[in-house]
């Protein structure tokens, strides 16, 4: 293999591969966006559970984290935008300027008398050693211009992993806390209520009626027996010594008097949708 030939091959492949570095950088930016859509979601749980900022060491480091993680996500989108950021690449001429270049370079040598044999290969020969040179040239640019992105990719992903770190960080904080805390501890600011917690208190609170109307009801009845008339309506109320048919009984009150007035309904619960309107709600 002359030397001519071998350098082509060489600098064509680094070429090639300067230009591959540049689409590289950019299929990684699926992985970027799945990333941050988890950070970002991690974060977003860990703030529901963050305490109030107090002079209290759980307090201050959680807050010192959520800034930390914060200003990583900052350079995580600089760093992106330095890496996809436009930059210039250096390429061949085009074509048809080659063909053009050829074409005056057979004009020339064959003005100077020479065989069509011999122009052909100095044309072939001057056209190699310029596309060495181009190629030479070429990775040298674009080498440069590929740095700066492949600086900023590594720095971006150093970061992201830096970000979700102190996520999971936060997570296993509040997460202990939360476990050791003895029982029958007042609640911290962090703790948010959980929904079947919610829901239970809401039914206690609406029950309550009912369990302390029970009793005014049975005062009211004084132990008396209803009753019914066909049809589910109340007639008058008779105690159970009215019943007996015995002489000397006391006779039974007039029907248009009754002994007592009858209990009042009980009222009903009625349950709405979470997204429903009314006086009962469960959020």
């Amino acid at each position: 293999m002359k030397a001519d030939e071998y350098l082509e091959s060489v600098f064509k492949d680094a070429f090639k591969r300067e230009l591959e570095v540049d689409e590289n950088v950019a299929r990684t930016l699926p992985f970027f966006a799945a990333t941050l859509a988890l950070v970002v979601t991690l974060y977003g749980y860990a703030s529901t559970k963050l305490p109030p900022l107090e002079l209290r060491a759980l307090s201050a480091l959680l807050h010192l984290l959520v800034i930390g993680g914060a200003a990583c996500l900052a350079g995580v989108v600089y760093s992106l935008f330095q890496a996809v950021r436009v930059r210039e690449y250096r390429i061949p001429p085009k074509e048809t300027e080659l063909i053009a270049w050829a074409d005056s370079l057979k004009s020339f040598y064959a003005e100077q008398g020479q065989e069509p044999a011999t122009v052909d290969e100095k044309v072939a020969s001057d056209l190699r050693a310029r596309m060495i040179t181009e190629f030479a040239e070429g990775v040298e640019h674009n080498r440069a211009a590929n740095a700066p992105k492949l600086k900023a990719r590594a720095q971006g992903f150093t970061l992201l992993v830096s970000a979700l770190g102190i996520a999971f960080l936060m997570i296993a904080i509040i997460f202990t806390t939360d476990r050791l805390e003895p029982t029958g501890h007042a609640r911290e600011p962090h703790e948010q209520p959980s929904r079947q917690e919610h829901d239970a208190a809401a039914s206690a609170a609406v029950g309550a009626a009912p369990a302390a109307s029970a009793p005014q009801a049975a005062g009211l009845a004084g132990g008396s027996e209803v009753s019914r008339r066909p049809g589910g309506e109340h007639g008058p109320q008779v105690s159970d010594t009215n019943k007996t048919s015995q002489g000397g009984a006391a006779p039974a009150p007039p029907a248009d008097k009754p002994a007592a007035p009858p209990p009042p309904p009980t009222h009903q619960l009625l349950k709405k949708s979470e997204d429903g309107g009314g006086p009962i709600k469960t959020r």
